[in-house]
């Protein structure tokens, strides 16, 4: 696929990372749109945090390279990008004696603003706007995370970067901090990059995603693409399913197998034709269903696939 790269905020090319005896990223290439809500999805250890920190300019690439905003990585002004981004990767460092407001204060002057006139609007902004007076060390974990993104957003930048910023939140407070994102996104055009493993949520938030695996990227596509990715599929229980691909092959279906007795078929067909289908054969039906495949197998499909040996699709 080829990339008009004056569309997107941040690119990467090639970047890898390797520790002694270890590589934790290897040849990434992402494309982030600006205006776009994008998630970096994967397991713990995919690769995820070191993508992110590569990006920031906490760690340097074994190999490879990023853009961000227009400017290669190694530009001498690369720094004039960075503080375009806000960012929030771990838990955010906060004074638990201080305020919020005040908490606010110290990264203004570290970012070198003068002013503190607009801190009120940046905490209503988060729902922190009834918080004076109270100590960070009193506040529930859904308002430490909400002051963390705060801090990341003082300055305005174009581009926010969270890592994992659900973590040990409640429901209610993912419900809360994903109203937040979102109003981020659309009111105030914030480009958001996201890793994250809580599938659930991620589709009432993204446009994009890049599907990360043991520090390679084994996708990226769009919002609109993965819809349709996540297919309708029947799911077939048979005597012998390799006897089943004759049928499938000929009949130039979509299909994957599971085992020697299970296979989910991919291609639009529906039950009573592939039952009518079968019945000539010597195969015996031992169950049959239809669903529908969502992100979480979607992206289970894509690391099985990408694995030796494991599953086949045609």
């Amino acid at each position: 696929m080829e990339y008009d790269l004056r569309k997107y905020i941040l690119t990467t090319d090639g970047l890898s990372k390797k520790y002694r005896g270890f590589t934790a990223l290897q040849d990434v290439s992402i494309h982030i749109p600006k205006g776009s809500v994008y998630c970096l999805i994967g397991r713990n250890g995919a690769g995820k945090t070191t993508l992110l920190r590569l990006v920031c300019g906490l760690q340097k690439p074994t190999a490879g390279s990023y853009s961000l905003f227009g400017r290669p990585y190694g530009d001498r002004d690369i720094y004039k990008s960075r503080r375009r981004m806000g960012t929030m990767i771990g838990q955010p460092a906060l004074y638990p004696s201080m305020t919020a407001a005040e908490n606010l204060q110290i990264q203004y002057r570290m970012l070198g603003m003068p002013s503190f006139r607009d801190i009120p609007e940046l905490l209503a902004l988060v729902g922190l706007e009834n918080t004076k007076g109270l100590r960070v060390q009193t506040f529930s974990m859904g308002m430490k995370q909400r002051l963390g993104i705060a801090l990341a957003l003082a300055g305005s930048p174009d581009l926010l970067i969270l890592d994992e910023p659900t973590a040990g939140l409640d429901p209610l407070g993912i419900i809360e901090l994903r109203e937040l994102l979102l109003k981020l996104n659309r009111e105030r055009q914030t480009t958001l990059l996201i890793a994250s493993h809580l599938l659930s949520e991620l589709p009432r938030l993204a446009t994009h995603y890049g599907f990360l695996e043991k520090g390679r990227l084994l996708r990226e596509l769009d919002a609109h693409s993965l819809e349709e990715g996540c297919r309708k599929c029947i799911s077939l229980t048979v005597s012998n399913s390799s006897a089943v691909c004759a049928l499938l092959d000929d009949r130039k279906l979509s299909y994957r197998i599971l085992s020697d007795t299970d296979l989910e078929i991919y291609s639009p067909i529906t039950v009573t034709e592939l039952v009518q289908a079968l019945a000539a054969t010597d195969i015996h039906i031992l169950s049959v269903s239809q669903r529908e495949e969502g992100l979480e197998n979607y992206l289970l499909n894509l690391v099985e696939i990408g694995a030796s040996g494991y599953g086949t699709e045609k």
